[in-house]
C-alpha cells in the first residue's frame, strides 16, 4: 500500500488516520487501528461535514 498523504496520529484513539481520494472526486478518511486487522473507511460529506461509514466498515469500531 502506498500512502502519499500524511499520517496523523489520533489522541482518543490507538491509531493513525490519513486522506484519501476517491473516484469520483470524493474525499475519504481512512482509519487504521493497531488493534483491528480491518482499516476504517468513511466518506466525507461534503455538505453537513459528517463521515458516512463505508458498507464494511462497523460502526462499533
Amino acid at each position: 500500500m502506498v500512502i502519499r498523504t500524511r499520517l496523523v496520529e489520533l489522541s482518543t484513539l490507538d491509531a493513525v488516520a490519513y486522506r484519501q481520494k476517491l473516484r469520483g472526486g470524493q474525499s475519504g478518511v481512512v482509519i487504521l487501528r493497531s488493534d483491528s486487522a480491518q482499516p476504517g473507511l468513511a466518506l466525507l460529506n461534503h455538505q453537513s461535514g459528517e463521515p458516512d461509514l463505508a458498507a464494511n466498515t462497523s460502526a462499533d469500531l
